[in-house]
């Protein structure tokens, strides 16, 4: 995107100028991660969820970039704080039990998968979560 580097700049002011604010640092890592920039996206969701440990939504933006990148063991640490401290949030239950899935507690998963609605619409907070073969 054209304008990206402008909004990366303005996230980055301010998580300067309001740095005591976990969504602000949130918004930054989401930036980040959209042109990216790993590290510095999981430093800003940890900075986050430092000034606010139960920061629902950066834990589970941070457990999608693990999965998209592999990690799978710390995406399910990370959705499984955004599930139990938001169990009805149908994002976090769904990234919950896909990884699951991946990381091979099927009875687990299809308990959390059975507990969704018939039909959900994928939303931007949701992952899909293939496991390559090693």
């Amino acid at each position: 995107h054209p304008e990206q580097p402008e909004h990366e700049g303005w996230a980055a002011w301010e998580a300067t100028r309001a740095p005591r604010y976990a969504a602000i640092w949130d918004i930054y890592g989401r930036l980040l991660e959209s042109v990216n920039r790993h590290a510095e996206a999981r430093a800003a969701y940890e900075k986050a969820l430092s000034l606010s440990s139960g920061y629902t939504f950066s834990w589970n933006r941070l457990g999608m970039m693990h999965a998209r990148l592999g990690r799978f063991g710390l995406a399910q640490s990370c959705f499984y704080h955004a599930h139990t401290g938001k169990p009805d949030e149908l994002p976090f239950k769904f990234n919950y039990a896909a990884i699951q899935k991946v990381n091979g507690a099927e009875a687990e998963a299809i308990q959390l998968f059975q507990t969704l609605p018939r039909q959900i619409v994928l939303t931007t907070e949701m992952v899909i979560i293939e496991k390559r073969p090693a």
